[in-house]
């Protein structure tokens, strides 16, 4: 586990350009970077029991015209798990996998946009690009498709200076990615 993780993190250091994380990391995310997944975030929602909020986060560095594609589906698979047994013989129970997926219609005008969430169990969400609905869509769960921060953050002349001089800096709020967006895709479901 300690050779896999010093192996990571050098793997990450060693590379030259500005664009790290999972950021434009192969030849078709580069050339198709509405494809590119960059992040993806799951955590209680906060003060509503029992529900969930999904983030994914892709295309990297979006231009003021970017957009979501209706030739990539978006697709997330869930399961519950619960820990059992104890000490060195716990273990992961987990249910049936639920998945959900998202498409987009693109017509002409990117406002007139509008993402259509499909679950395995049946349950539908539809909401226009940038538009944040205060109650679940459809008959299941809330979405939110549109463009926001990249909430990835990258001192590229700290990395630039430990790659290439061999040089450790004194950290520093030095944000390459600072006004740089994404596109995502959030989901709140039960």
């Amino acid at each position: 586990m300690k050779r896999a993780l010093i192996s990571t993190v050098i793997g990450m250091i060693m590379i030259p350009s500005s664009f790290a994380s999972d950021h434009i990391d192969g030849p078709v995310t580069t050339a198709h970077r509405v494809a590119d997944l960059t992040d993806l975030y799951a955590f209680p929602t906060p003060k509503k029991p029992g529900s969930l909020s999904l983030i994914l986060n892709a295309y990297p560095i979006v231009g003021a015209s970017g957009h979501f594609t209706d030739k990539v589906n978006y697709t997330f698979i869930l399961r519950k798990a619960s820990a059992k047994g104890a000490a060195d013989r716990s273990f992961f129970e987990t249910s049936e996998e639920v998945t959900i997926n998202c498409i987009f219609k693109t017509p002409e005008v990117t406002a007139d946009h509008v993402v259509i969430c499909k679950s395995s169990n049946g349950l539908n969400a539809e909401n226009k690009y940038e538009t944040v609905s205060e109650k679940a869509t459809g008959d299941g769960f809330r979405v939110y498709a549109g463009m926001r921060s990249d909430p990835f953050f990258f001192n590229s002349s700290f990395a630039q200076d430990l790659a290439g001089k061999g040089k450790l800096n004194a950290p520093s709020d030095n944000d390459t990615m600072y006004n740089i967006n994404v596109l995502t895709i959030v989901l709140e479901v039960e």
